[in-house]
């Protein structure tokens, strides 16, 4: 995930990031909390570094995905980690909060306080706010990420063994990943998907699929239209709850 902080304070108050700092996930479902928080720190230890020794920073905003949920009683010991880390104890000098991505996600998108946020990247959610109530709707983890990359992935790896075992439709997403890959076999796809970096190989295959769809492949378009009613579902889920039907309000969409 990508830690980005922005200079209060600074000529620029219209919204530019001066700087900027990329490291490894930082999602404590995933990867666990201590490799979130190391990863979290060389990421603001890099802004850090940008930003010059004598900026002072008042606040730091830390969002994470899950951190509302099977997280949301283990902010603490996410803080306390933090605070091992040496190289970013400077940001402790000032306000430090450890709260959603999903909210970040919604704020980089409006400045109203009212509407939902739909996230579709390697995983998903939808998240809606009105009148002080909020909704959550999908985005449950890798298990429960319907429309999301690796929701596709799985899909795609499927497909690809169903055409390979004759019990499937054939589709071009066969060939398409044995040579982006640069594999030859299905052993040697199997070895390559059920690795130490399973979580990483998963959702890159909704890239392919992307791609085959545009070529007119039917598995693939298929599974990119199912992933496209999944999203929607989940908006169309928090518009209800949330009661949004006759309103007019802003719905932020980000990932890739």
């Amino acid at each position: 995930d990508d830690i980005g902080v922005r200079e209060f304070g600074s000529p620029d108050l219209k919204g530019k990031i001066l700087a900027f700092g990329k490291s490894g996930p930082s999602g404590p479902r995933n990867v666990g909390i201590e490799t979130a928080t190391k990863n979290i720190a060389a990421a603001i230890e890099k802004v850090l570094k940008k930003c010059g020794k004598d900026k002072k920073v008042l606040s730091t905003y830390i969002g994470l995905a899950g951190v509302e949920e099977e997280f949301k009683f283990k902010k603490a010991e996410i803080k306390r980690e933090l605070l091992k880390q040496k190289e970013i104890s400077k940001i402790f000098k000032g306000k430090v909060i450890i709260g959603d991505d999903q909210i970040v996600a919604f704020r980089a998108g409006t400045n109203e306080r009212d509407g939902i946020i739909l996230i579709a990247g390697t995983g998903t959610s939808c998240h809606g706010w009105r009148k002080g109530k909020d909704v959550k709707s999908s985005g449950w983890g890798y298990l429960a990420d319907e429309g999301s990359a690796f929701w596709a992935g799985q899909r795609v790896f499927q497909a690809i063994f169903r055409d390979m075992d004759d019990r499937g439709p054939k589709t071009i997403l066969k060939n398409l990943i044995l040579r982006k890959l640069k594999l030859k076999t299905k052993e040697e796809l199997l070895s390559n998907v059920y690795s130490e970096n399973w979580a990483e190989i998963i959702p890159s295959f909704s890239v392919y699929c992307d791609t085959a769809s545009k070529k007119g492949d039917r598995v693939a378009k298929k599974i990119m239209l199912e992933a496209g009613k999944e999203l929607s579902e989940a908006v169309k889920t928090v518009i209800k709850k949330l009661n949004f039907q006759k309103s007019k309000f802003p719905l932020v969409m980000v990932g890739g």
